[in-house]
Parts: C-alpha cells; sequence; structure tokens
C-alpha cells in the first residue's frame, strides 16, 4: 500500500532519491497498562523529489507488526511522527549509465531515483534488474511498463525465482552468470551500480559483480533487514556510559538504549534509522558488557571488535566508548 502524506506545518521535505523516513506509530496494545505502544520503522520515500508529493510504500508481511497495522488501521486524516529524511543511499554525480537491482521490497528506493533520472531528462541507458518470486509479487508493474514505453532509455527486466504458469521471463535468481548474460552489451566500465534488497541478494551480487571487476566506487547499496524484534531483556537498573575522547559520563535509564540515553544528553551520535538497519550509528565498545537486539547490519567481525549500534544496545554495566 501506498501512503501519500503531508507535513502538518507545511514546510516542505527535502529528500534525495533514494533517501528513507524513520516513522513513529502509536499501535494498540494487547495487554498491559498502557492503551498504546510506539514502535518505529525506516521506509524508503518511492515517490521522486519535486514529483508534489511525498509517498511511503509498504509491503503487507504476515508477522509485521508495522505493515500490518497500516495496512489494516491507518485511515486518511490520521497523524504519526517523522524523522528525516535520512541515508545515503543516493544518486551518484556526475551520473554515467545506471544499473538497478532490486528484489521484493527494495524496489521503493529504486523506483525514487529512476523517476528522478527520467524526470531530469537523464537520456543515458537505464537497466533495471528486478527479482521477485513470482508474478503476483512484482511491485508497481504497471507503472513500469508505463514507464518504459515512455521513455526508450529504460529496460525492466524480471527474474522470477518461482514463476507461475505462462510466465516467458527470466527464472531463477541473481547470480554471475546471469549478470554476466544480461550485462553483455553494458560499458560496465561507464556505469553505476544500486543494489537494493535483502542481505541475500546484495551478498550474491556484490559477489558477481567483483567477478565482472566492477569498482566498488561505482556501487551503491542498501539492505533492507526486518526490524529488530526485542530479542534481549533490558537492563532494570541505570547504568553509566563514559565517552572517552569527551570525557562526558551519562546515565541511561532503564530500558533506554545507548542512543537515547547519549541523544537525551546532548551527545552528538550519529544516527539515521534507528531500526538496525543503517549502521549510521555505529559506537566501539572498548570496557563494559552490551547487549544488542536483532537482526543487525553488523558482521561478525565488527562484532569481535567490538562495534555495536547505539540504536539498538543496552549497557549491562559501566561502559566506555571509544570517540566522541
Amino acid at each position: 500500500v501506498s501512503l501519500t502524506i503531508s507535513p502538518d506545518d507545511q514546510q516542505p521535505l527535502d529528500f534525495k532519491a533514494g533517501q528513507f523516513l524513520t516513522c513513529y506509530f502509536e499501535v494498540p496494545r494487547e495487554s498491559g497498562d498502557k492503551k498504546t505502544q510506539t514502535i518505529r520503522r525506516a521506509y524508503s520515500l518511492s515517490s521522486a523529489p519535486g514529483s508534489g508529493g511525498y509517498t511511503l510504500s509498504i509491503k503487507k508481511l504476515p508477522k509485521g507488526e508495522a505493515s500490518q497495522f497500516i495496512h489494516k488501521e491507518l485511515a486518511i486524516g490520521d497523524h504519526f511522527d517523522i524523522i528525516g529524511p535520512s541515508g545515503d543511499f543516493i544518486l551518484e554525480e556526475p551520473l554515467k549509465d545506471a544499473v538497478f537491482i532490486a528484489a521484493g521490497s527494495g524496489i521503493t528506493p529504486i523506483k525514487s531515483q529512476i523517476e528522478s533520472l527520467l524526470k531530469s531528462g537523464f537520456t543515458q541507458a537505464i537497466t533495471l534488474i528486478y527479482a521477485n518470486r513470482n508474478q503476483r509479487s512484482i511491485a508497481f508493474n504497471k507503472h513500469f511498463k508505463a514507464l518504459e514505453k515512455k521513455h526508450p532509455n529504460l529496460k525492466v527486466i524480471h527474474i522470477l525465482s518461482r514463476p507461475q504458469a505462462g510466465w516467458k521471463g527470466q527464472r531463477g535468481r541473481v547470480d554471475s552468470e546471469r549478470l554476466s548474460t544480461l550485462l553483455r552489451h553494458t560499458d560496465l566500465t561507464n556505469t553505476h551500480f544500486y543494489l537494493c534488497g535483502p542481505a541475500g541478494l546484495i551478498n550474491t551480487t556484490e559477489a558477481a559483480l567483483a567477478n565482472l571487476n566492477i569498482p566498488t566506487k561505482n556501487i551503491r547499496k542498501e539492505r533492507f533487514l526486518p526490524a529488530a524484534k526485542n530479542t534481549v531483556e533490558p537492563p532494570k537498573k541505570a547504568q553509566q556510559i563514559k565517552f572517552l575522547r569527551s570525557g562526558r559520563n551519562i546515565t541511561a535509564q532503564p530500558g533506554e538504549t545507548i542512543l537515547e540515553a547519549g541523544l537525551r544528553e546532548g551527545i552528538p551520535l550519529q544516527h539515521s534509522c534507528q531500526v538496525g538497519g543503517c549502521g549510521h550509528c555505529k559506537i566501539t565498545i572498548s570496557s563494559g558488557e552490551v547487549i544488542t537486539d536483532e537482526p543487525n547490519c553488523l558482521s561478525t567481525t565488527e562484532i569481535e571488535q567490538g562495534v555495536r549500534l547505539a540504536c539498538l544496545s543496552y549497557a549491562c554495566n559501566t561502559i566506555e566508548i571509544t570517540g566522541l
């Protein structure tokens, strides 16, 4: 479902194609003293800058707390808070030929980027490789068909892993051999690549592009991770947090993340999505114990080096943070 939103203060949202908003929804609680609980999710803007509107497109997930609420409960005239726009998954300049590779709902920021290029009069080649399970799961199918007819420089290629009867297009998954075939007429040295989707697609595609000798500077990516699930029980006592570079000491209240505590005390912690997907709030723990919710975008190597995400991490005792 696509939500067209309008800022209450009537001030324009100055966003770039590919960026997202962090949204705060008040969702009814099934139990407990409070009638509602606040949940936050990061959703990409699917509309292009300058299009005259701000649109978020959200896929309903079977167990998605936020997406179920949005699809079933959210109505015209309702209000919710946002932070942003945020994110650095944006178009490169100067622009070269562009190849976009998306899977599932990873198409939402890429839709904004492609529309932005076409709106700007971009005449170089644009290729969209869009992976889905079957025909029914292709988002914006009619929209992209219309764009393809209107703009000769746009080529849309669908790849389905489990197509339904009658499918005559590409079958299987995105891999090195398939990309080599699909891009055989593309000047790879003069092309920017934009990848968006689940971690599996990003990892496989990055490896495939490496096999094709695509420079990493020509690749931009954004992983779509499921929202973290409160997999850990937050500490029930206040804890001390020490920032070694600045010498600042603050107290995290019970149930408060390191990011929440730091921002409340005026510590300039970098942050963006606040749901563990972008990695902008990475911090390094030099001493003390920290627990972190899953899933998150940290690699095994980063975790071994003491890196944590401030937005999903809680201090279990007195901790020291390198930097800041």
